[in-house]
C-alpha cells in the first residue's frame, strides 16, 4: 500500500525522520576524514586536485534540476493529502522523469564541452595529465544524467515520508564517492579509472531509488504518463527555487569577495575560518526542514490549522538545538580560537566570530519560514525578496568593509540575516493565517534568544561568561519547557526522559 504523504507528523515521527536526515548527513564526514588523507598522499596534489574539481562539478550541476525535485515533493504530497494519491503521482511522476532526463543530457553535454577547455589548457593541469583529466570529465559527464534524473524518484520518496529509505541510499552512495576511489587507488592511480566507479554508483542509486518508488506505490509504473499540462506548473514552481538556490549562496558568501577586494586576502582567512566552521551548522536545520517541506506542501491547502502546529514545532526544535550551541560558541570565542587556530585569531576574529554565530542563529531559525512559504507554492515571494536583500545589501557591506575592515562584514552580514529572517516570519505568518498568540510566542523567543546572544559578545572575565551560560541555559529550558511547549511535546519529553532512564537502571 503506498504510503500517505501529508498525513499527522506528531513529534515523535519528526524526530525520528529529522534524525534519518542527520545521519545521511552527517555519518560520511568521518570516512572523507579518514579517506582524504591517503587519496592525497595516494594520487598526488595534481591528480586529486582533478579529483576534487570533479566533486565540485557533481555539487554544482545539481541545480541543473531546476528545483524539480522539489516539485516532485510538493505536488505528491498535496495529491496524496487530496485523496487523488496513486493516480496524480504518475503524472507528475512520468513528467518530471520525462523533463530531468531532457537537463540531465543537457547538463552531461555542458560537462563534455568543459572537457576540450580542460585538454586546451584552460586549467593550470600538468600537460601529462591533460588527457586522463579530459577522459575524467567526459566520464563525468554520463554521470550527470542519472544525478539529475534521480531528483524525482528521492521527491516521491520524500513526499511519501520515507525518509528512512532515502537516507539508506544516500549514505552509502556518499560514503561511495570516498570509498571507491580509494579502492580504485590501490589498483591504479589513472584518473578515469579512479572517476569511473563514480559515475557507475550514480546509475546504481538511480536504479535503486526507482525500485524502491515502485515498492512505495505499486501501482505506479502502471500509471506512469507524460502530462503536458504539468509542464508550465512543475517548471515555473522550480525556476523560483532555481533562482533561491543562485541568490542565497551569493548572499552568504558574498561579504568573504568583498574582505578580499577591499581589505586584503590574509583579512579572509581571518574572516572566513571561524565562518565557515559555524555555518557548517545550517546541518541541522537544513535536516528538520527537509522533513517538514513536504508535511507542509500536505496540510497547507487541507489543514491550515496543522501546518501551523508544524511550523511552530519545527521552529522549536531548532531553537532548543541550536541556541546552547552557538551561545557557547559566543560566549567562549577567544579560548575557542586560541585552541583551534592560534596565533593572531582571538585577537582578530573573536567579534567576527561571535557575530557570525548569531547570524548563525537566526538564519537557522529562518530555514521554517523559507520553507513553509515554498512549500504553499509561493517561491516567488522568496526569491524577489531576496533579490531586493541583495542589491541593498552591496552597498551596506561596501560602506562598514571601508569603515571597520571584517568586523564590518560580520555586522552587515548580521544585519542582512535579521532583516531576512524578519521578512520570511512576516510572510509565513500572513500565508498561514496564525493566530496571534504563536506569532507572539516565535517572537518572543527569537527575541529573548538574539538579546541574549548579543549580551555574550561583551568582554567579561571567563568565570562570568560561563555563569552567564548556565543561567541562559537554565532559564531557556524552564521558559521552553512551561510556556512554549504544548502538553503532547511536555509529555513526548517525559516519555523519552522515563524511557532513558529505564535503560539505565537495567543496565
Amino acid at each position: 500500500m503506498a504510503a500517505e504523504p501529508g498525513a499527522h507528523q506528531p513529534s515523535r515521527r519528526l524526530a525520528k525522520n529529522t534524525l534519518w536526515n542527520f545521519v545521511g548527513l552527517l555519518a560520511p564526514l568521518p570516512v572523507g576524514i579518514v579517506v582524504i588523507p591517503f587519496l592525497t598522499h595516494r594520487l598526488g596534489a595534481d591528480r586529486f586536485g582533478v579529483l576534487t574539481m570533479t566533486w565540485a562539478v557533481l555539487g554544482y550541476f545539481s541545480v541543473f534540476d531546476l528545483g524539480l525535485g522539489r516539485a516532485v515533493i510538493k505536488f505528491a504530497a498535496q495529491a496524496g493529502a487530496s485523496g487523488e494519491g496513486e493516480r496524480s503521482w504518475g503524472a507528475v511522476f512520468g513528467t518530471s522523469l520525462a523533463l530531468l532526463l531532457g537537463l540531465g543530457v543537457l547538463g552531461g553535454g555542458a560537462v563534455a564541452l568543459g572537457s576540450a577547455w580542460v585538454a586546451s589548457g584552460g586549467m593550470r593541469i600538468p600537460d601529462a595529465l591533460r588527457g586522463e583529466a579530459q577522459t575524467a570529465f567526459l566520464l563525468l559527464a554520463l554521470s550527470m544524467p542519472p544525478m539529475i534524473v534521480a531528483s524525482a524518484p528521492m521527491g516521491l520518496l520524500a513526499a511519501s515520508g520515507r525518509f528512512d529509505v532515502l537516507n539508506l541510499i544516500r549514505l552509502p552512495l556518499t560514503v561511495f564517492l570516498f570509498v571507491g576511489p580509494a579502492a580504485v587507488a590501490l589498483l591504479t592511480v589513472r584518473l578515469p579509472a579512479v572517476v569511473g566507479v563514480m559515475v557507475a554508483s550514480r546509475y546504481v542509486a538511480l536504479a535503486l531509488n526507482l525500485w524502491f518508488c515502485g515498492r512505495v506505490s505499486p501501482g505506479l509504473w502502471r500509471r506512469l504518463h507524460f502530462d503536458r499540462a504539468l509542464v508550465r506548473p512543475l517548471l515555473g514552481f522550480g525556476g523560483w527555487l532555481t533562482l533561491i538556490q543562485v541568490v542565497s549562496p551569493l548572499m552568504v558568501n558574498l561579504d568573504r569577495l568583498l574582505v578580499g577586494a577591499l581589505v586584503s586576502s590574509a583579512a579572509v582567512t581571518y574572516y572566513a575560518t571561524p565562518s565557515e566552521a559555524l555555518t557548517r551548522l545550517w546541518g541541522v536545520p537544513s535536516a528538520v526542514v527537509g522533513v517538514l517541506f513536504p508535511a507542509f506542501a500536505a496540510t497547507f491547502l487541507v489543514d491550515r490549522k496543522q501546518a501551523a502546529a508544524l511550523y511552530e514545532r519545527g521552529v522549536k526544535f531548532i531553537y532548543v538545538l541550536l541556541l546552547p550551541v552557538l551561545l557557547a560558541a559566543v560566549l567562549f570565542a577567544p579560548e575557542a580560537l586560541g585552541a583551534w587556530l592560534g596565533g593572531d585569531f582571538p585577537a582578530r576574529s573573536t567579534l567576527v566570530m561571535q557575530l557570525v554565530a548569531v547570524g548563525v542563529f537566526v538564519y537557522s531559525l529562518n530555514h521554517v519560514p523559507a520553507e513553509m512559504i515554498n512549500a504553499a507554492g509561493r517561491p516567488s515571494f522568496t526569491a524577489r525578496a531576496r533579490v531586493v536583500e541583495l542589491v541593498a545589501f552591496l552597498p551596506l557591506a561596501w560602506l562598514l568593509i571601508t569603515r571597520l575592515g571584517i568586523r564590518g562584514a560580520a555586522i552587515a552580514w548580521l544585519l542582512r540575516v535579521v532583516v531576512d529572517t524578519g521578512v520570511l516570519f512576516a510572510g509565513s505568518h500572513r500565508l498561514l493565517g496564525s493566530p496571534r498568540a504563536s506569532g507572539r510566542r516565535i517572537l518572543a523567543a527569537a527575541t529573548l534568544g538574539l538579546g541574549a546572544m548579543l549580551v555574550g559578545c561583551l568582554p567579561a572575565p571567563l568565570a562570568l561568561r560561563l555563569g552567564y551560560f548556565v543561567l541562559v541555559c537554565t532559564l531557556m529550558t524552564y521558559t521552553v519547557f512551561n510556556f512554549w511547549l504544548d502538553a503532547a511535546e511536555r509529555a513526548s519529553i517525559g516519555d523519552g526522559i522515563r524511557r532513558v532512564l529505564r535503560w539505565q537502571s537495567a543496565s
